[in-house]
């Protein structure tokens, strides 16, 4: 794993589903990986109101360093417009972590095979081994957020408070005068 590569990106993680899938599985995925600290680009809190689709999903593949994809019956849906636009900029990326939500290998093969020839090459896992178990997969392929980084936020907010009382004490301590 490349623990520079994650230093330089806003998210671990960018969440691909479709809209169908969020109440039933995608919101508990969502919350264990960021109960488990990992920043996570969710359509649901990176996208507001008057804000440009294709800007900001873009813009959310460009700072992650893994893409999530939960590829179900819904998310090759011929209606689904937003789902192939993320599923061909993921395909742009590296690091994808395929998730078989309530579909097989073999399903996407019958009824979507020009996206199944463009996945059949990733290892995917399937959402029936359950949430727990995929949040450990994470941690397996991505590492652990904190611990990885060797960065004690606690500490780090110490020391970072007492430079700045400090430095309001005896001004500039940086050496940039």
């Amino acid at each position: 794993m490349d623990t520079w590569n994650i230093f330089k990106k806003r998210f671990d993680i960018f969440l691909s589903h479709a809209s169908e899938d969020k109440e039933t599985f995608v919101e508990k995925l969502y919350n264990e990986l960021t109960d488990a600290q990992y920043t996570v680009w969710y359509d649901k809190k990176e996208i507001n109101w008057g804000d440009e689709l294709q800007r900001k999903i873009s813009e959310g593949l460009k700072q992650s360093s893994y893409g999530i994809v939960v590829i179900s019956q819904s998310y090759f849906a011929q209606n689904k417009e937003w789902t192939f636009r993320e599923f061909n900029q993921i395909l742009t990326t590296k690091n994808i972590l395929p998730i078989l939500y309530n579909i097989t290998l073999e399903e996407i093969q019958n009824l979507h095979p020009k996206e199944y020839e463009q996945i059949k090459e990733w290892l995917a896992i399937s959402s029936k081994m359950g949430i727990d178990d995929i949040v450990q997969k994470a941690r397996q392929k991505i590492g652990n957020r904190e611990s990885e980084k060797g960065i004690d936020y606690t500490r780090l907010r110490c020391l970072l408070r007492e430079k700045k009382m400090a430095g309001s004490r005896y001004g500039n301590l940086s050496g940039d005068d």
